[in-house]
């Protein structure tokens, strides 16, 4: 991917002048992340401009000698000429933190002060969730629908996941007056991203659940992406699908060594895994357990971060049963978890366990791979 931004910076620096911006890059996925990291750090030889902005937490990656700054809130005067802009300044006033105001928060102080709304909460998330509240049901359950299926999405796939679809086109137009969601080409997302969390942190559970389902039979007969579908079977409670489905996705991102989703996946679906043992929906779930466990073990031991990997192994050989496959190869992975922390003569302790499981078991393609990994480590 990295090569194919090069050679796009190149084609269109022949051109003009090359800028690129990249918002919210804390929610761009891992591989294009990658991607834009590599092309910064070895740049082709033209004049261009990137901007990127995200959240204060994420660390990119880029190289050092790349300018950094911190957006700071608006002023209190400039806040309260937008006020006055928007004639709200007699009906609400903007309390000052001393750290400068969001002009998010602005806009939505404007918008609730327009709705007939006085004395805004402080926070930005809590005024959000007001507006929301004060919705008319109809625009409201309109709002979670599309919250839940995600940004660009078609008015008759909304329509799926709602009680009365002929209620849409009314609730749409109270949505896009109150600036909650916006219409692009046909397509139909949130405003905002931050306004799409908290709508989906304030849907009951029992009905964010019934939505999640929906979108995932609408996603069965549309074709969303597989980590669209795994998202919503997970938020479903549907666990056989989820875990069916958070496999492919961690097989997918360890195709394209994207070890961070390939993580994420493993360990959302041990999560699910575990919950099962209490709620039975799994005919057997401390087989997935060990099936997950020793994956995701896996996937952490080549991350480097071998506590936590010893740590999942070790609760999935707790649970796995005393002799099988899947013993000899939770045991091997131990052995290259201990490996990875150069503890020779404990790995290798571990392999010879896994080897002699493995051959009570009549697993012999694994018991021919165990012998190989000895003969390398003792060599």
């Amino acid at each position: 991917m990295s090569s194919t931004l090069r050679w796009a910076f190149s084609t269109a620096a022949a051109r003009g002048r090359v800028v690129l911006v990249l918002d919210d890059l804390d929610e761009v996925d891992v591989p294009s992340r990658n991607a834009f990291r590599d092309l910064l750090s070895d740049p082709p030889a033209v004049r261009a401009l990137v901007v990127a902005a995200h959240a204060p937490g994420l660390d990119p990656g880029w190289d050092a000698r790349f300018g950094q700054c911190v957006l700071e809130g608006l002023p209190q005067s400039a806040a309260s000429r937008l006020l006055r802009s928007g004639r709200a300044a007699d009906r609400v006033r903007i309390p000052d933190s001393g750290r400068g105001i969001l002009p998010m928060y602005v806009e939505q102080v404007v918008r609730y002060a327009l709705e007939g709304g006085s004395d805004p909460p402080a926070r930005l998330a809590d005024l959000i969730a007001l507006r929301v509240d004060n919705l008319e049901p109809r625009a409201r359950r309109v709002l979670q629908a599309i919250a839940v299926l995600g940004d660009r999405m078609l008015p008759d796939t909304i329509a799926e996941l709602l009680p009365k679809p002929e209620d849409l086109d009314a609730a749409i137009e109270a949505l896009l007056r109150a600036g909650m969601v916006e219409l692009i080409e046909g397509t139909i997302g949130t405003s905002h991203p931050l306004l799409r969390e908290i709508v989906i942190a304030g849907i009951p559970v029992a009905v964010k659940r019934e939505l999640h389902r929906k979108a995932l039979d609408a996603g069965d007969r549309l074709g969303f992406p597989l980590e669209v579908s795994a998202l919503h079977a997970c938020e479903a409670a549907e666990s056989f699908q989820a875990l069916w489905l958070l496999e492919q996705v961690a097989e997918r991102a360890a195709a394209r060594e994207d070890l961070e989703t390939e993580i994420l996946s493993l360990r959302r679906g041990l999560e699910i895994a575990r919950q099962e043992i209490a709620r039975g929906q799994l005919d057997d779930p401390l087989r997935a357990v060990v099936i997950f466990g020793q994956k995701l073990g896996a996937s952490l031991t080549r991350a480097g971060n071998y506590s936590d990997a010893e740590g999942v192994l070790r609760e999935a050989l707790d649970v796995a049963g005393p002799s099988g496959a899947d013993r000899a190869r939770l045991l091997s992975a131990l052995a290259h978890v201990a490996y990875g922390r150069r503890r020779s003569g404990e790995a290798l302790g571990y392999i010879e366990q896994a080897i002699e499981v493995a051959r009570r078991s009549g697993a012999h393609d694994l018991l021919s791979t165990l012998n190989d990994t000895r003969r390398i480590w003792a060599s």
